[in-house]
């Protein structure tokens, strides 16, 4: 079994040495010319025969109605001249292939000559600039912010690459802003890719050092509690209203004996969660406005290099004018690939013409749309980071109207402040000195 695969492993071999012979072989064909050629007359086996005496190398040869065709090397043709005499046939030339020929076409023409070198030299030159910068990573800072601070130090979009300094602009960006403990800059093509991490996130709440205490910002129950500073004036399942104070800023201070014998002001801090439901109530006519396309399209190709533009549009759309119209707006950059940007921005922009036209919801449709808007309703509320319990809204439709009324139990954090006023704090001591002194 080994010997076998000895055998097959040495054939394998054997067959790429010839295919890699038989390349080298084409291509040296190709590098000098060839000729495809076809031979009449009376003789044309002795014609060949001839030929591969005089070590004249033809390949390739078949036989046609008028004779054989083969192919030939360019510089060998000329030896055809004394054996076609001898032999009293007639060599014509076919076709031609392989560099010489195809740098005489190109040659023949100059003007795409001209132009293909100069698109490779206009793109060496275009990659020898930067002409996109990206930022990542920043939670503070917005890449406008970064890209000012770039111009500044004179790192901008546009600049050539040998004045690029990654590790300086690393180091500028640390010295300005010290909260990012980490900065990355590298030149990717056309690209400056800059990472950033930050040291310092935005804290969850605003630290107060004013003394304050914590109000309920409604009415209801409250879930949990969680007193970090101050003096809580509730606990889990009371029921509160709007304005009742949930955690005291002032600390009462116990001496011996549970005797109150002073009282502090601080900013009272804690995690308070309360159990409310809100309202909602939203109302639209069923009968509304709906947009008619006609089917008309303007068209209009934007094309932007740093600041300056140039609109190309048919000059038809000048006589054919659109009263109402939507505009969609497509924007590309032009790139060669993910890193290779250049300095150009394409933009498409249609305008398509509408008329108003009167349309009603169906059924479906205005529910659909309820509660759409619910949903957008109850995003928002999530957004500023209430918990929806339960959803108790109910959608009614009728012939004129759809109708969404109801309310959402929700859970939602105490977040009302109010300052301590100094009467609240404020403690007489009494009097140690009281009495004979004696």
């Amino acid at each position: 079994m080994d010997g076998l695969n000895i055998l097959i492993t040495a054939v394998e071999r054997k067959i790429a040495v010839v295919r890699g012979i038989r390349l080298l072989d084409y291509f040296i064909k190709w590098y000098y010319g060839y000729l495809f050629v076809r031979i009449r007359g009376n003789s044309p086996e002795r014609f060949i025969n001839l030929c591969r005496s005089r070590d004249i190398l033809i390949w390739n040869i078949k036989k046609c109605e008028e004779g054989y065709e083969f192919l030939i090397r360019v510089d060998h043709f000329k030896e055809l001249r004394y054996i076609a005499k001898k032999t009293k046939t007639r060599p014509y030339i076919r076709r031609r292939k392989g560099f010489p020929f195809y740098v005489k076409k190109l040659w023949e023409r100059k003007g795409l000559c001209v132009g293909v070198t100069a698109f490779f030299f206009l793109l060496y030159f275009l990659s020898t600039f930067i002409w996109d910068i990206q930022f990542s990573g920043q939670y503070t800072y917005t890449s406008e912010t970064l890209m000012k601070f770039l111009q500044e130090i004179d790192v901008y979009a546009g600049m050539q690459k040998k004045n690029l300094d990654c590790p300086a602009i690393e180091t500028a960006i640390r010295e300005k802003y010290t909260d990012i403990g980490w900065v990355s800059a590298e030149r990717k093509g056309t690209k400056l890719l800059i990472r950033i991490k930050e040291t310092k996130m935005p804290t969850l709440y605003e630290e107060r050092k004013t003394p304050v205490h914590i109000k309920a910002p409604c009415d209801g129950v409250i879930t949990s509690i969680v007193t970090r500073k101050g003096t809580p004036k509730v606990k889990k399942g009371d029921k509160v209203k709007k304005g009742d104070i949930l955690i005291s800023g002032v600390v009462e201070i116990m001496g011996d004996n549970q005797l109150l014998v002073n009282k502090e002001a601080v900013p009272a801090d804690g995690d308070v969660m309360i159990e409310t439901t809100i309202p909602y109530a939203n109302q639209f006519p069923r009968k509304h406005l709906k947009k008619l396309y006609t089917g008309k399209e303007q068209i209009e190709y934007r094309f932007t290099f740093h600041k300056n533009q140039i609109t190309l549009m048919n000059p038809i759309n000048f006589l054919n004018k659109i009263q109402k119209y939507d505009i969609l707006a497509e924007k590309k950059q032009i790139h060669l690939n993910h890193s290779l940007v250049f300095p150009i921005e394409m933009e498409r922009i249609a305008k398509r013409e509408y008329k108003n036209g009167i349309a009603i919801y169906t059924d479906k449709g205005a529910k659909k749309l309820a509660k759409k808007q619910l949903s957008y309703f109850v995003e928002k509320l999530m957004e500023k980071g209430v918990l929806i319990k339960e959803n108790n809204v109910k959608i009614i439709v009728d012939k004129t109207n759809c109708i969404s009324e109801g309310n959402l139990k929700v859970e939602k954090r105490a977040d009302l402040f109010c300052t301590v006023k100094e009467d609240e704090w404020r403690f007489a001591l009494p009097d140690e000195h009281s009495g004979d002194n004696n």
